[in-house]
């Protein structure tokens, strides 16, 4: 059901120990807030932010980490809550965590005042993406990029602000 405010989800996670033979042992809270919101003429502004925290962690497999969506291969479907420059599971945690997405779609507003391009339909976006724990202090990448493109494909160019996390 669509709606003019943003949508809260509460989840609480708990592994309870020597239940079918499991070691794992810890409680996890995390909170998401998401929404779409139209800005006029310039466009839709989609948003999600992930924020939580292990209560307490007597044992957790990795298995059981938070992990952050990641698509460091060239073909994805969803892009607002992933991360296109992180490995694979690089960066999964048992602490603290906040993740920021955002993604403006200007649905053709800028596409519309070049004359040849009008043509085609095509939209640009504009995202920014944000990761902080306690590992990975202050990640952020930034990207830019064409929708529409034949009604199914877009295309990104995406850049990391501190790449140096990255060699780490």
């Amino acid at each position: 059901i669509e709606s003019d405010y943003p949508t809260f989800t509460l989840t609480y996670q708990q592994a309870i120990p020597n239940v079918f033979e499991s070691k794992a042992d810890f409680g996890r809270l995390t909170l998401n807030i998401q929404d779409d919101m139209k800005v006029g003429i310039l466009g839709t502004l989609q948003y999600e932010a992930i924020g939580g925290t292990f209560l307490w962690n007597n044992y957790t497999s990795f298995v059981d980490y938070f992990h952050f969506q990641t698509s460091p291969i060239l073909l994805t479907q969803s892009r607002l809550r992933q991360f296109l420059l992180i490995p694979f599971y690089k960066y999964s945690t048992t602490n603290n965590f906040v993740e920021l997405h955002a993604e403006h779609h200007f649905n053709g507003y800028l596409m519309k005042k070049i004359p040849l391009l009008k043509k085609l339909n095509w939209q640009f976006v504009a995202g920014v993406h944000y990761l902080y724990t306690p590992n990975t202090p202050n990640y952020t990448e930034v990207s830019v990029g064409i929708e529409r493109i034949f009604k199914v494909l877009r295309v990104d160019a995406v850049w990391s602000v501190n790449p140096t996390l990255e060699n780490n």
